[in-house]
């Protein structure tokens, strides 16, 4: 093993804990209103452009 690759792999591991933690620590929180919408909208149609690439593609799954 490289040693010099410890000190990264260390970084990411904490920074993706970190992540995890903050996300399952953070409820979502929707107001009276927002709850009456999602409620009276069960189902949602998304609109996507794929050829922007990060950000929107399609893959094989």
């Amino acid at each position: 093993m490289n040693l010099w690759l410890f000190p990264i792999k260390t970084n990411w591991l904490l920074f993706f804990f970190l992540l995890f933690i903050s996300c399952r620590l953070s409820a979502l929180t929707f107001t009276e209103q927002e709850q009456a919408w999602i409620a009276a909208n069960p189902e949602v149609t998304l609109g996507a452009d794929f050829s922007w690439a990060p950000y929107d593609f399609l893959n094989e799954e």
